[in-house]
């Protein structure tokens, strides 16, 4: 099935849409292990995924073949945080908004295991975690212009950060956005489906071997059109 419609008429935009859906992905570079750059090894995708979010007071995202839920958001505009569970309501992260007058300026990430050796934890018990503590592991630093954007996945190691995703918003209309490894090699799409009274659902293609929660997360503070400046990270 296609990932994202296009028009049988020429109309502008709909080269871009169509060179979107011709996309080809490549896999990803992450295994699963125990020592993998990934919020947690079941977060990996094994195969090609694809998943469809369905908006309530919590957004879920479901695979599209099973129709099996994978993973949960929920997030509070008032405090600038969410939470990401899994199928078993275990916690994967939980993030923090970082916003200027400009808006959004970036996302900090954080799981239930240090991302390296002697990392100091953080307690956060209003996050609704299911762990505590919690430890930094990664950042979302973002950029707009003109409708359009870039959203950098950096994985914390000490005082440094190591670029692991690269997520372009290449549409200022309808959203599409690609995701990219540092390396420039494609590993997952993310579109809107058809709209609803919440607004339009997001629809992700993720390749084998991405860290697929890095990816939703991306794919939706990019998504602008939905929820204000800070995309659907805080829908509430």
């Amino acid at each position: 099935r296609p990932f994202v419609r296009t028009q049988t008429s020429p109309r502008m935009g709909n080269a871009v849409a169509q060179a979107f859906q011709d996309k080809e992905l490549s896999t990803g570079h992450l295994t699963g292990g125990n020592d993998c750059q990934c919020l947690t090894p079941s977060c990996v995708s094994t195969g090609t995924v694809q998943l469809n979010s369905k908006v309530k007071s919590i957004t879920t995202f479901s695979d599209a073949d099973t129709g099996l839920l994978q993973f949960s958001m929920s997030s509070h505009k008032a405090k600038k945080h969410g939470l990401v569970t899994d199928a078993a309501g275990e916690t994967v992260c939980i993030f923090k908004i970082e916003v200027s007058l400009r808006g959004i300026t970036g996302v900090t990430i954080y799981r239930c295991t240090p991302s390296f050796e002697k990392q100091e934890p953080v307690s956060d018990k209003s996050s609704g975690a299911t762990c505590e503590p919690m430890y930094e592991y990664a950042k979302i630093d973002l950029t707009y212009n003109w409708g359009k954007g870039t959203a950098t996945y950096s994985i914390v190691n000490g005082d440094s950060l190591i670029p692991l995703y690269m997520g372009t918003k290449i549409s200022s209309g309808r959203y599409m956005a690609l995701v990219e490894q540092a390396d420039g090699t494609a590993v997952a799409k993310a579109a809107n489906g058809k709209g609803g009274w919440r607004g339009a659902p997001l629809r992700l293609e993720i390749a084998p071997g991405v860290d697929m929660v890095a990816v939703l997360l991306m794919a939706s503070v990019l998504d602008n059109t939905q929820g204000g400046s800070a995309g659907r990270l805080v829908w509430y």
